[in-house]
């Protein structure tokens, strides 16, 4: 009876850190989002995607192929004041990217031709990970030719999965883009810019969505011209408007560190309890 405790011990260990396995790959059957009418277009496709590459996605990309675009039917006026709230990752890329000189994932804003969102007009923010040496995060827009851009940091390039926000306030008429918690980019005199539709496109790789939630906020605007002869009614003021920097997010790696430590607290005390039996029963 002694001997076959360790081996259910074992499978009990087996049975445990497989639970907790499961657990921390939940990505494959997460896709968050409020929009709809999704319209794919170039090369490959967006959509569910099972052993792909030997990975799995709710919303993937198609990997080996130049240009892959998905635009949703939400059009954006430039009248109201809105977040677009995106999470994504690269689960995998082979050489594809390496060997043509570039491995994108882009965030599509105003985009006017769905069945083409390559057109120049379009503005977005870009991963670009080839050229080695190169890896860059870039902002653009046609409209007004706005471009900018700044190298990703080790860690960026390391974890290859960010959380992005893109505000836009109709009040200061400004585009702002937070990515992984920081202000990165700031657009002014931008209504013509946000002007249209809302998407996705990549180039040589799998990029899988897991998050795509847009949400309008109130925002009043401040009066044009003073009023004098109503000099009893308050004027209205600017509301307080939080424009929110993707901080009040937990950290799914958070979480999985989390996991990785109870499954090392749990192996240690179960290995333990097993050399504790085996002496007890060497000494009967």
């Amino acid at each position: 009876m002694i001997k076959r405790i360790p081996v259910f011990m074992i499978v009990m260990l087996f049975l445990v850190v497989s639970a907790f396995a499961k657990e921390a790959d939940s990505l494959d059957t997460v896709f968050e989002t409020n929009l709809s009418g999704w319209v794919n277009s170039g090369d490959g496709e967006f959509g569910e995607k099972t052993d792909y590459y030997k990975k799995n996605g709710k919303f993937m990309s198609s990997q080996t192929v130049q240009y892959t675009y998905a635009v949703a039917d939400k059009e954006i006026t430039g009248n109201e004041s809105f977040t677009f709230n995106v999470e994504f990752d690269v689960p995998n890329y082979d050489t594809s990217g390496a060997e043509k000189g570039w491995c994108w994932q882009t965030i599509l804003f105003g985009v006017q031709n769905v069945e083409d969102p390559s057109a120049d007009t379009k503005g977005g923010i870009t991963f670009q990970h080839y050229p080695e040496g190169s890896e860059m995060i870039i902002f653009s827009s046609g409209v007004s030719e706005a471009n900018d851009s700044f190298g990703m940091t080790d860690e960026m390039m390391k974890s290859m999965a960010h959380r992005l926000i893109i505000s836009y306030s109709k009040v200061r008429d400004a585009i702002e883009v937070f990515i992984d918690g920081e202000q990165c980019f700031l657009l002014e005199d931008a209504r013509d810019d946000i002007k249209g539709k809302l998407g996705f496109g990549a180039t040589w790789c799998c990029m899988r969505i897991t998050k795509a939630v847009y949400t309008e906020y109130d925002e009043t605007p401040l009066p044009t011209t003073p009023t004098p002869e109503k000099t009893n009614t308050p004027v209205p003021t600017k509301s307080n408007t939080l424009i929110p920097t993707g901080t009040d997010t937990p950290d799914k790696n958070m979480f999985n560190n989390i996991y990785i430590v109870a499954i090392a607290l749990i192996v240690v005390v179960i290995i333990a309890v097993v050399i504790v039996i085996i002496k007890v029963a060497k000494k009967k």
